[in-house]
């Protein structure tokens, strides 16, 4: 559990907290809990969707972006 995580905070400062997120989930989910894939790439994908809506949009606390939010205007 340590060295993912690890690897997790690396991926955050060079692409972004989003997209780390959805891979730290989707591997975890995988991983560790043998779900289906379509389970893992639509929670993998929803998850970090809704904390950016929350974060960035509602509550106005810009988090770590990478290259891919820089691309899209954020």
């Amino acid at each position: 559990m340590l060295l993912p995580t690890i690897v997790y905070v690396a991926l955050v400062a060079m692409i972004g907290i989003y997209v780390a997120s959805a891979l730290y989930i989707a591997a975890f989910m995988r991983w560790q809990g043998k779900y289906r894939w379509s389970i893992v790439v639509l929670v993998s994908l929803a998850v970090p969707a809704v904390i950016f809506l929350l974060f960035e949009l509602w509550f106005l606390i810009p988090l770590p972006k990478g290259p891919i939010e820089r691309l899209l205007g954020f």
